[in-house]
């Protein structure tokens, strides 16, 4: 929700001639429902101020609830397809992720969902209140319903903001000619980041025409430090101002920031794409479809991992699942074929085949390698792979065709998601049903 606070004067200003530059004599918020103090005076909240680093996109998953689940197969592909196809016609955004993410109350906060790395979604209401200075007390209201949604594309260093008014009302000192603008604008962290057109403003009585707005921003990797993936970190936020029918101005204000991140990393199959940072992504592996052996091998890992080879001798504590703690450990991807990769690879088949130190306690029985795979969980593209592990991995044999399909899954996942090599980023893994 966002809400002007304006104090009353003598100045008149016609529809359409505000001075936009003027003194402020009031604020804009977003923050949410406003209050009153113990004198009777309005009260404006402000929006969480932000940092945008990895770490506190964490945190800012984990309070709000966003939570994201891929696993890669082909109707993701189909669905990215048909993001592309509409933002291609410059229409609204797909009503179907739309319905999806406005479906989920989350939604309908002052910092809104985000459905996944590439969605997120907001409906919510702003009011605009003039303020008598001398009481504190509002003497006129504008309120907006709206609804908001972005995208942040798959294969460039691009997202897209949608903004859709939908119910507006006034009273008292507002009338249908007062005007309100806003625009989308990057935050704090601004470096390469770049929007394509400033304000929209209109009167009163437009706001609800129930039309989208659309602003495109972009992400320059010249201006990225960060080597090889040439990755940036930015926030973007509305930027709101309102008048009223005397031509008093409130102070542009930002509504909550909301973090992305582009890179144009060569490991993947697009070179560059943009992805949405407030959210803990996993990958989804699923039964019935073709792999319940790794499935079943993965649970076991992640919930008995006692009852998991290669023998350890103490408890095993094996990573991957996410509970809602901000210390559960996640999984992080590194180089395919690179030196941990391989150093994965190698300790993996020691403790598959029994070699020391693997040929003492209760190991791995035999198993007919013909037909079946030595699968390992954490993945061997992980820096928690066997190698890394101290221990707390798990080996198991699986049907080698069901092996493969998860293999290529989980390959699929890294696309989609965009996981990055390294600290760069973290992923989860999550089993459904």
């Amino acid at each position: 929700m966002f809400v002007a606070a304006l104090s009353t004067g003598t100045a008149s200003a016609s529809a359409g001639e505000t001075n936009w530059d003027a003194v402020p004599q009031g604020e804009f918020s977003f923050g949410g429902q406003p209050s009153t103090d113990h004198q009777g005076r309005l009260v404006l909240p402000q929006p969480k101020k932000r940092n945008g680093s990895r770490e506190e996109a964490k945190d800012e998953a984990i309070r709000l609830g966003n939570l994201s689940y891929r696993d890669g197969r082909e109707e993701t592909q189909q669905e990215q397809e048909r993001l592309r196809a509409v933002e291609a016609a410059d229409s609204g955004p797909p009503q179907g992720l739309l319905d999806q993410c406005l479906n989920r109350p989350e939604a309908h906060t002052a910092e809104g969902r985000v459905l996944n790395r590439y969605f997120w979604c907001q409906k919510w209401k702003g009011t605009a209140a003039i303020i008598n200075p001398g009481t504190g007390r509002p003497e006129g209201t504008f309120t907006l319903e709206y609804t908001a949604a972005s995208f942040a594309r798959p294969e460039d260093r691009a997202w897209h903001v949608w903004f859709r008014g939908d119910k507006a009302s006034w009273d008292g000192s507002f009338t249908m000619f007062s005007e309100a603008r806003l625009r989308v604008v990057c935050s704090t962290l601004t470096v390469g980041c770049s929007v394509d057109r400033g304000w929209e403003t209109r009167s009163l009585w437009r706001w609800d025409d129930t039309s989208w707005m659309r602003w495109n921003l972009r992400s320059d990797e010249n201006a990225a430090t960060q080597q090889p993936e040439k990755m940036l970190r930015n926030l973007w936020v509305f930027n709101g101002q309102a008048a009223d029918s005397l031509g008093h101005v409130t102070a542009p204000s930002e509504s909550y920031a909301h973090g992305v991140r582009c890179d144009s990393a060569t490991y993947f199959r697009t070179a560059k794409a943009c992805v949405f940072t407030d959210v803990i992504p996993h990958l989804n592996y699923i039964r019935g479809v073709g792999y319940d052996e790794v499935v079943d091998h993965i649970d076991t890992a992640l919930n008995n991992p006692s009852q998991t080879y290669p023998f350890k001798g103490t408890p095993k504590k094996i990573p991957g699942k996410f509970t809602g703690n901000r210390a559960d450990p996640g999984l992080q991807r590194v180089e395919h074929n690179g030196p941990i990769y391989k150093a994965n690879e190698r300790e993996t088949t020691k403790a598959c085949t029994r070699q020391p130190p693997y040929n003492v306690g209760n190991q791995l029985p035999s198993y007919n390698t013909s037909t079946r795979d030595c699968d390992e969980y954490p993945f061997k593209s992980t820096m928690q792979g066997s190698s890394q592990a101290n221990g707390n991995f798990s080996v198991k044999d699986v049907e080698s065709g069901q092996n493969r399909r998860a293999g290529g899954i989980l390959t699929g996942y890294y696309d989609w998601d965009r996981i990055l090599h390294g600290n760069l980023d973290e992923f989860y893994v999550a089993l459904r049903p």
